[in-house]
């Protein structure tokens, strides 16, 4: 399998690597044996009208080769995915690549198809089931167009329902459906009518969730939209403000905002460091990590609390939320027993890119990346075996282990999985100390005995001096 060698500390993803990866554990795990088998299914490629042979189909599942989306549509049609998944997927990872800015994704072509349009759109007004492919079907079909002429509450109504879709759902329900948003927000089309949409989502008096909203203004080509994060600093909602503050960061870390701009996100910094209702939070880790290290100095300078500034320091040079031997033998355990738990009909190597994609969903410090690698995980076959792991986990681990896995649950889980008494995710509040003083104490059962004592005892020194 592909592994991504990108540092954790990097801005940017190797968006080709991850989606060769969700290519080749795709087609080698599927249930039939004459779809898993790579000269059978490159046979099926050709039959549906794709050039491919044995050497290309390596190429393009180990990341050497770039894919279209004509061989991904022929992957979906093979493999039974839902419309549009891997097509639609590819998109995300490719909007995460790079260290500045964000890479232009556009439609690869096709003439403006004015009937197909108006066909998606009346399906959308017209009924109550519409899925996270229906939604992107319908944006790259409005993405073909110069203008489209609709009625304002015809905007709206799309829009809006759009948006509260996005945040209430989960997997590769909510990529597809963020995908979509992020197709329209990019579109000068109809990126006016989103951006009014996600302004009527968060200034709703009982709004209690943006979900990944206001991530989508990271991709606006306009220095309004990160003054306009920048404002949401300030919100006396914490849930909001939380939100703004990481997606802040990430836009410092892409060098997306002006000199004001900064100087605003490294105040906060400062006052976040000094408020016992937002130090210790992964938002405000976020973005300590990512000042540039005169911002960050001036921040952490007044910080006279120890475990503070090893907490400030640590979560800026590993870009992790834990301790990075914790994390990484946690899901070190956590990814072989993925592995083991997923049908294959091939016996498989450890897969060096599914232990890299469940440590960022659990532990990186950026809530973008930790949703983009967790819905490459639920869109792969690994995806119901991770969501009953984290399940347990979950709920057999004390904090800060159990917060991450709740998170992680959420993000992994589908429509379809029995999650029963599963916990829902909360922002943290209040000091954090525990993101480096217990971690062994939240390692409990299995997952406890599974790291092995040694990997603990030769962390406690340095955990008890933290403290």
């Amino acid at each position: 399998m592909p592994d991504d060698h990108t540092p954790l500390t990097s801005v940017g993803i190797d968006a080709t690597t991850r989606s060769a990866w969700l290519l080749a554990a795709s087609r080698s795990l599927h249930p039939d044996g004459a779809v898993a088998e790579r000269g059978a299914f490159t046979q099926a490629v050709v039959d549906l009208g794709v050039p491919a042979d044995l050497s290309r189909m390596s190429r393009w599942e180990s990341g050497q080769l770039p894919v279209s989306d004509r061989l991904l549509g022929a992957y979906e049609s093979i493999l039974s995915t839902p419309p549009l998944a891997l097509r639609g997927l590819t998109r995300l990872l490719r909007r995460h690549e790079g260290a500045h800015g964000h890479p232009e994704v556009r439609h690869q072509g096709g003439e403006p198809r004015p009937d197909v349009a108006g066909q998606l759109i009346e399906g959308v007004l017209a009924t109550d089931e519409i899925t996270g492919s229906d939604w992107l079907a319908l944006s790259l079909e409005l993405e073909r167009f110069d203008f489209v002429f609709l009625r304002d509450d015809d905007w709206r109504a799309l829009c809006l329902r759009l948006v509260e879709e996005t945040v209430r759902t989960r997997g590769l329900d909510q990529a597809l459906r963020y995908e979509a948003l992020a197709t329209l927000v990019t579109s000068p089309v109809s990126r006016r009518h989103v951006m009014h949409s996600l302004g009527i989502w968060v200034t709703a008096a009982d709004c209690g969730s943006v979900g990944p909203l206001l991530s989508l203004l990271t991709l606006v080509p306009d220095p309004a939209a990160g003054r306009l994060v920048t404002r949401l600093l300030d919100d006396g909602r914490p849930a909001i403000a939380g939100a703004a503050m990481d997606v802040v960061a990430d836009l410092v870390a892409r060098e997306q905002l002006d000199l004001v701009g900064l100087k605003v996100a490294e105040q906060h910094a400062l006052r976040g460091l000094l408020d016992e209702r937002v130090a210790g939070s992964p938002e405000l880790l976020n973005l300590l990590a990512a000042l540039p290290t005169e911002s960050f100095s001036k921040a952490l300078e007044p910080v006279r609390t120890h475990w503070m500034r090893t907490w400030a320091l640590a979560g800026r040079e590993t870009r992790m939320l834990m301790p990075v031997e914790v994390g990484r033998a946690l899901t070190r355990r956590l990814a072989t027993d993925v592995q083991a738990a997923t049908p294959s009909p091939y016996a498989a190597e450890n897969d060096a890119m599914l232990q890299r994609l469940l440590t960022e969903t659990l532990f990186h410090v950026s809530s973008q990346r930790r949703r983009v690698a967790g819905w490459l995980v639920a869109s792969s076959p690994y995806g119901p075996a991770a969501c009953d792991l984290l399940h347990e986990l979950a709920v057999t681990s004390h904090d800060p282990v159990r917060e991450r896995a709740v998170e992680a649950l959420w993000l992994v889980a589908t429509p379809e999985s029995a999650l029963g008494e599963a916990p829902v995710p909360t922002r943290a509040s209040g000091p954090s100390a525990a993101m480096l003083t217990a971690p062994p104490a939240g390692l409990e059962g299995r997952w406890w005995r599974g790291l092995g004592g040694t990997v603990v005892d030769s962390l406690r020194p340095r955990l008890v001096q933290v403290g």
